[in-house]
């Protein structure tokens, strides 16, 4: 008898397991959600205009998330605190008309920036090589200020709250903490303060370098790269900190934060014409560095332009360093268009959603919004309609031919968060194992050929590299694509190709040769949305697409 419960309930802990394990496999292989389109919102704008009129505004111009700055630099909240100071109670409300209307919202606030609490708590602050001190920048090792941040969590997370972003988890700059504490706790960790103290001295005070404590920690000074080191940990475990005790309330609720994005062309000050344009400046002056937020479950780098004297070229720069360190922790590009052109906002927009899982505007409604409808998906080199709509109230239907770019015209008077399209041009030649794909070379492991009048290419290669993905069932011999809109299933040996569904004829059928699966060219490219063109004199065959993201 007892053999027999232990049994049973042996059986049922391996079905849970089972259940669970499927659960997890499911999240993990499953389709991957909407890219981000977010947009950073002040409180007093939803005040100004109404939680209704925002978020009735974003989802018409195609937003999917809200991030409200909920707790303030002067350390007030938008919400009913029974400890902090109220700027205004909104909190609840917005939630219930951005859920309503299908959009997340998500809470920022700045960490270590904090005037009410700096006004209450002297001692708590950081302080200034030259020995001042600013009300708002609390002190990384003020254990009072962790409680102050805790408690400001339980009130905030009692509410359906979908994300959390942490903002200004760093130091002001390498100015900053002198103060008696900090400096006691660097020597504990075996430092010579005083050595970095005069470096520091001669770097940020009058008349300041901006050079010495720079130049010392790429010269690998012991005590100065101790003192950096010691800095950049402190951020990390403060942020794992925040992080873990959000995750303790609400377990299933996104952590982000926001970092800095300095330093990503140029690693050293030497290679740099400006020091602000290095890695070093970053990593000596906030603390932070492409780790700092591994674990977190996004990260969005803020690349404004305007600030940085950059260009769009530097976001895709950004994002990959930041996805080489941070493998499977989503970028959410945070833009500015403040002071930069609109071509080069929507270049940036458009690299957040080639390299990246998405964009946060900052702020509205600083800028036009703009959105794009098509009638149909734009062929390349044919004419297509687009509907214009911009929230000042204009709309307009124009006709154009798309050419051979990376995303549609650019429009002065508004900026198009979406649809973006990236151009794909595959061309190869009949018995050649060399594909060309946006003039880059690529070499498949066998060549397409002419078989019945029909041309057939290994279905893996054409199919993923416009964008697609493929998979394999040997039990049923079938193929499948999957690409953004559409789902297409093969059979080996079988003409009827379905599509979402709809079965459709083909007049040849796919089959296996050299274990590689040979599908007719135009059959899958032209059901995926491309376009075909062949050149019977040189025996090429062209493949173009936009591919929308």
């Amino acid at each position: 008898m007892n053999f027999n419960r232990l049994k049973r309930f042996s059986i049922l802990i391996l079905i849970l397991f089972l259940v669970f394990q499927t659960i997890c496999i499911s999240k993990v292989n499953g389709a991957p959600e909407q890219k981000m389109k977010g947009i950073c919102v002040r409180g007093e704008d939803i005040e100004k205009l109404g939680a209704k009129e925002v978020v009735s505004t974003l989802k018409e111009y195609d937003y999917n998330t809200l991030f409200l700055l909920v707790k303030n630099p002067q350390g007030k909240v938008f919400y009913k605190s029974e400890f902090l100071p109220v700027e205004s109670d909104i909190l609840g409300t917005l939630i219930n008309e951005a859920h309503n209307n299908g959009l997340k919202v998500f809470t920022y606030f700045p960490v270590f920036m904090d005037k009410n609490f700096g006004l209450l708590h002297q001692k708590e602050l950081m302080q200034h090589i030259s020995g001042s001190k600013d009300d708002y920048y609390v002190s990384l090792l003020s254990s009072v200020y962790l409680d102050y941040i805790k408690h400001f969590l339980d009130e905030l997370l009692q509410y359906d709250i979908d994300g959390v972003s942490l903002d200004y988890i760093r130091f002001p700059n390498g100015s900053y903490d002198f103060s008696n504490a900090f400096m006691q706790y660097a020597q504990e960790n075996g430092i010579d303060t005083n050595k970095v103290k005069n470096i520091a001295y001669k770097t940020f005070v009058n008349p300041a370098d901006w050079k010495s404590l720079f130049e010392a920690y790429e010269q690998e000074d012991k005590d100065v790269v101790k003192w950096i080191n010691l800095r950049n940990n402190l951020v990390k475990d403060e942020a794992s900190i925040i992080k873990k005790y959000i995750k303790s309330i609400q377990p299933n609720i996104d952590v982000g934060a926001f970092m800095v994005a300095r330093g990503f062309r140029y690693k050293t000050t030497e290679e740099a014409e400006k020091i602000s344009d290095s890695l070093t400046y970053q990593v000596v002056n906030f603390g932070q560095f492409s780790t700092t937020f591994s674990g977190f479950d996004f990260i969005a780098p803020m690349v404004y332009l305007s600030s940085l004297q950059e260009n769009s070229s530097y976001t895709p720069l950004v994002i990959e360093n930041l996805k080489s360190n941070l493998p499977n922790t989503p970028v959410y590009t945070a833009v500015n268009p403040f002071n930069i052109s609109n071509e080069e906002t929507e270049k940036e927009l458009f690299y957040a959603f080639q390299y990246g899982e998405g964009a946060i505007l900052f702020r509205f409604p600083l800028f036009s919004m703009g959105k794009w409808i098509f009638s149909s998906k734009p062929v390349p080199q044919e004419e297509t309609v687009a509907n214009i709509k911009i929230n000042s109230g204009k709309e307009s239907s124009i006709e154009f031919i798309m050419k051979q770019q990376d995303f549609v015209p650019v429009f002065g008077d508004a900026i198009f968060l979406g649809p973006f399209l990236e151009y794909i041009s595959i061309k190869f030649v009949i018995d050649s194992t060399t594909l060309i794909k946006n003039g880059t070379e690529i070499q498949m492991d066998t060549a397409p050929f002419i078989k019945d009048s029909r041309t057939f290419v290994p279905v893996r290669f054409i199919s993923e590299n416009l964008g697609a993905k493929v998979s394999w069932d040997g039990d049923t011999r079938e193929v499948k694509i999957e690409s953004e809109n559409n789902v297409i299933t093969l059979i080996i040996g079988n003409s009827t190709l379905i599509k979402n569904g709809t079965e459709i004829q083909m007049d040849t059928a796919p089959f296996i040769k050299d274990s590689r699966t040979f599908v007719p060219v135009r059959f899958i490219s032209e059901n995926l949305g491309a376009k075909v063109s062949w050149d019977g004199d040189t025996r090429e065959v062209m493949v173009e697409i936009f591919k929308e993201f």
